[in-house]
């Protein structure tokens, strides 16, 4: 345990967390204390007794605040969690405006590009149909 709360201490985390972090450092060197010493201690059944109290106590107080920390961590992680789930939601979206809207956008954009190509030849052609036309009068 005091492996990994060293560990987790050399993350990038907010003063409140690292604080935490900093505390519960403290409080697994005191509950390792605690054992050490029950386990030293066995002339003085009175004061094992009182030694193995207190180590359970701390070992008690240990694991509430490792729960505490278990929480936040695991409610900060439910709304990052959460937020990254509503970003994907919101490109699921974009992405299916995207492709629904691309044939009508490609119809659009060919009409406008054939209407384009075909104006100078209409013009084209008619400009020779009056010609033709002038040509057959003088005839």
């Amino acid at each position: 345990m005091a492996k990994a709360a060293e560990t987790c201490s050399g993350c990038h985390h907010s003063s409140d967390v690292k604080k935490n972090l900093d505390d519960l450092t403290n409080h697994i060197g005191a509950y390792q204390e605690a054992i050490s010493r029950v386990l030293t201690v066995r002339a003085n059944a009175d004061r094992l007794a009182a030694e193995e109290d207190n180590a359970f106590k701390m070992g008690e107080d240990l694991i509430k605040r490792v729960d505490g920390m278990i929480i936040m961590a695991s409610s900060k992680l439910d709304e990052k969690t959460q937020s990254v789930l509503n970003k994907i939601a919101k490109t699921k979206r974009i992405l299916f405006i995207i492709i629904a809207s691309g044939p009508f956008i490609a119809t659009v954009l060919a009409f406008i590009f054939i209407k384009g190509f075909t104006k100078p030849m209409d013009k084209l052609l008619n400009a020779t149909r009056k010609l033709k036309g002038q040509f057959r009068l003088q005839d």
